[in-house]
Protein backbone atom coordinates (compact mmCIF):
# COMPACT_ATOMS: atom_id res chain seq x y z
CA UNK A 1 0.00 0.00 0.00
CA UNK A 2 1.40 3.40 -0.94
CA UNK A 3 1.63 6.25 1.53
CA UNK A 4 -1.13 8.10 -0.34
CA UNK A 5 -3.42 5.06 -0.16
CA UNK A 6 -2.77 4.74 3.58
CA UNK A 7 -3.49 8.44 4.14
CA UNK A 8 -6.71 8.16 2.12
CA UNK A 9 -7.79 5.19 4.23
CA UNK A 10 -7.15 7.13 7.43
CA UNK A 11 -9.31 9.98 6.13
CA UNK A 12 -12.05 7.45 5.30
CA UNK A 13 -11.91 5.87 8.77
CA UNK A 14 -12.05 9.33 10.37
CA UNK A 15 -15.21 9.97 8.36
CA UNK A 16 -16.73 6.64 9.44
CA UNK A 17 -16.00 7.43 13.07
CA UNK A 18 -17.48 10.91 12.75
CA UNK A 19 -20.68 9.78 11.04
CA UNK A 20 -21.31 6.97 13.50
CA UNK A 21 -20.76 9.26 16.47
CA UNK A 22 -23.12 11.86 15.01
CA UNK A 23 -25.78 9.21 14.27
CA UNK A 24 -25.48 7.96 17.86
CA UNK A 25 -25.59 11.40 19.45
CA UNK A 26 -28.49 12.65 17.31
CA UNK A 27 -30.91 10.28 19.02
CA UNK A 28 -29.88 11.42 22.48
CA UNK A 29 -29.45 15.12 21.82
CA UNK A 30 -33.19 15.74 21.84
CA UNK A 31 -33.84 12.73 24.07
CA UNK A 32 -35.43 11.03 21.07
CA UNK A 33 -34.69 7.50 22.27
CA UNK A 34 -35.76 7.97 25.88
CA UNK A 35 -39.39 7.23 25.00
CA UNK A 36 -38.71 4.84 22.12
CA UNK A 37 -40.92 1.79 22.17
CA UNK A 38 -39.20 0.00 19.30
CA UNK A 39 -36.21 -2.12 20.24
CA UNK A 40 -35.00 -1.71 16.66
CA UNK A 41 -34.01 1.92 17.18
CA UNK A 42 -32.23 1.22 20.45
CA UNK A 43 -30.19 -1.52 18.79
CA UNK A 44 -29.42 0.61 15.75
CA UNK A 45 -28.30 3.42 18.02
CA UNK A 46 -26.11 1.12 20.11
CA UNK A 47 -24.52 -0.20 16.93
CA UNK A 48 -23.58 3.34 15.89
CA UNK A 49 -21.82 3.75 19.23
CA UNK A 50 -20.01 0.43 18.96
CA UNK A 51 -18.81 1.12 15.42
CA UNK A 52 -17.53 4.53 16.53
CA UNK A 53 -15.50 2.78 19.25
CA UNK A 54 -14.09 0.29 16.73
CA UNK A 55 -13.14 3.03 14.28
CA UNK A 56 -11.59 5.12 17.05
CA UNK A 57 -9.44 2.21 18.16
CA UNK A 58 -8.16 1.75 14.59
CA UNK A 59 -7.01 5.35 14.51
CA UNK A 60 -5.78 6.00 18.04
CA UNK A 61 -6.17 3.00 20.30
CA UNK A 62 -4.46 0.03 18.70
CA UNK A 63 -0.80 0.40 17.74
CA UNK A 64 -1.01 -2.84 15.73
CA UNK A 65 -3.57 -1.35 13.35
CA UNK A 66 -2.17 0.01 10.07
CA UNK A 67 -4.30 3.16 10.49
CA UNK A 68 -2.87 4.01 13.91
CA UNK A 69 -1.29 7.44 13.89
CA UNK A 70 2.11 6.09 14.92
CA UNK A 71 2.31 4.17 11.64
CA UNK A 72 0.99 6.97 9.44
CA UNK A 73 2.28 10.40 10.40
CA UNK A 74 5.71 11.54 9.25
CA UNK A 75 6.91 12.65 12.69
CA UNK A 76 5.19 10.57 15.41
CA UNK A 77 7.00 12.25 18.31
CA UNK A 78 5.91 15.75 17.31
CA UNK A 79 2.42 14.55 16.43
CA UNK A 80 1.93 12.93 19.85
CA UNK A 81 3.21 16.02 21.65
CA UNK A 82 0.85 18.25 19.65
CA UNK A 83 -2.07 15.86 20.09
CA UNK A 84 -1.67 15.81 23.87
CA UNK A 85 -1.35 19.59 23.93
CA UNK A 86 -4.49 19.92 21.80
CA UNK A 87 -6.39 17.62 24.17
CA UNK A 88 -4.95 19.32 27.23
CA UNK A 89 -4.00 16.05 28.89
CA UNK A 90 -0.84 14.18 29.87
CA UNK A 91 0.49 11.11 28.13
CA UNK A 92 -0.57 8.96 31.09
CA UNK A 93 -4.11 10.41 31.07
CA UNK A 94 -4.39 9.71 27.35
CA UNK A 95 -3.10 6.17 27.90
CA UNK A 96 -5.83 5.68 30.52
CA UNK A 97 -8.41 6.98 28.04
CA UNK A 98 -7.11 4.57 25.39
CA UNK A 99 -7.22 1.72 27.90
CA UNK A 100 -10.87 2.54 28.65
CA UNK A 101 -11.80 2.55 24.96
CA UNK A 102 -9.96 -0.69 24.35
CA UNK A 103 -11.52 -2.27 27.42
CA UNK A 104 -15.01 -1.42 26.15
CA UNK A 105 -14.07 -2.71 22.69
CA UNK A 106 -12.52 -5.93 23.96
CA UNK A 107 -14.94 -6.78 26.76
CA UNK A 108 -18.28 -5.63 25.33
CA UNK A 109 -18.01 -5.43 21.56
CA UNK A 110 -15.50 -8.05 20.41
CA UNK A 111 -16.19 -10.47 23.25
CA UNK A 112 -19.04 -10.39 25.69
CA UNK A 113 -17.21 -11.15 28.88
CA UNK A 114 -18.99 -11.55 32.16
CA UNK A 115 -18.08 -8.20 33.64
CA UNK A 116 -20.83 -6.81 35.88
CA UNK A 117 -20.37 -3.16 34.88
CA UNK A 118 -20.15 -1.63 31.40
CA UNK A 119 -18.31 1.68 31.43
CA UNK A 120 -19.46 3.60 28.39
CA UNK A 121 -16.60 5.70 27.00
CA UNK A 122 -16.94 9.47 26.93
CA UNK A 123 -16.43 10.56 23.35
CA UNK A 124 -15.58 14.20 23.97
CA UNK A 125 -11.79 13.63 24.08
CA UNK A 126 -12.09 10.83 21.52
CA UNK A 127 -13.76 13.08 18.97
CA UNK A 128 -11.24 15.86 19.63
CA UNK A 129 -8.41 13.37 19.02
CA UNK A 130 -9.90 12.15 15.73
CA UNK A 131 -10.55 15.73 14.64
CA UNK A 132 -6.89 16.57 15.35
CA UNK A 133 -5.58 13.47 13.56
CA UNK A 134 -7.76 14.12 10.51
CA UNK A 135 -6.76 17.79 10.33
CA UNK A 136 -3.10 16.80 10.59
CA UNK A 137 -3.43 14.34 7.70
CA UNK A 138 -5.32 16.81 5.51
CA UNK A 139 -3.08 19.80 6.20
CA UNK A 140 0.38 18.31 6.85
CA UNK A 141 0.67 14.82 5.36
CA UNK A 142 -1.13 15.10 2.03
CA UNK A 143 1.04 16.87 -0.54
CA UNK A 144 -1.72 17.40 -3.10
CA UNK A 145 -5.32 17.95 -2.00
CA UNK A 146 -6.44 16.33 -5.27
CA UNK A 147 -5.39 13.07 -3.63
CA UNK A 148 -8.39 13.53 -1.31
CA UNK A 149 -10.92 13.86 -4.12
CA UNK A 150 -14.27 12.46 -2.99
CA UNK A 151 -13.24 12.18 0.66
CA UNK A 152 -14.21 14.17 3.73
CA UNK A 153 -11.82 17.07 4.14
CA UNK A 154 -13.79 18.91 6.85
CA UNK A 155 -14.92 16.72 9.72
CA UNK A 156 -17.05 19.48 11.26
CA UNK A 157 -19.16 19.58 8.10
CA UNK A 158 -19.33 15.78 8.01
CA UNK A 159 -20.48 15.68 11.65
CA UNK A 160 -23.08 18.40 11.16
CA UNK A 161 -24.50 16.78 8.00
CA UNK A 162 -24.65 13.33 9.63
CA UNK A 163 -26.34 14.81 12.70
CA UNK A 164 -29.00 16.49 10.54
CA UNK A 165 -29.51 13.34 8.50
CA UNK A 166 -29.97 11.19 11.58
CA UNK A 167 -32.36 13.63 13.21
CA UNK A 168 -34.52 13.71 10.11
CA UNK A 169 -34.65 9.90 10.01
CA UNK A 170 -35.38 9.59 13.72
CA UNK A 171 -38.06 12.29 13.55
CA UNK A 172 -39.59 10.83 10.40
CA UNK A 173 -39.99 7.47 12.08
CA UNK A 174 -41.35 8.98 15.31
CA UNK A 175 -39.74 6.47 17.57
Amino acid sequence: MTKTERLRRVVIVCGYFTRNLAYYRAAWQDKTLRGATHHFWRHVNSNFFDIAVLEWCKLLGDKKDPHHWSKVVSNPTTFEKNLLSHLGISASAFKNYIDGMRHYRDKFIAHLDSEPVMNIPNFKPGKAAVDFYHAHIVTKEIADLHELAGLVTKLDDCYREAMQEAKSVYNFNQL
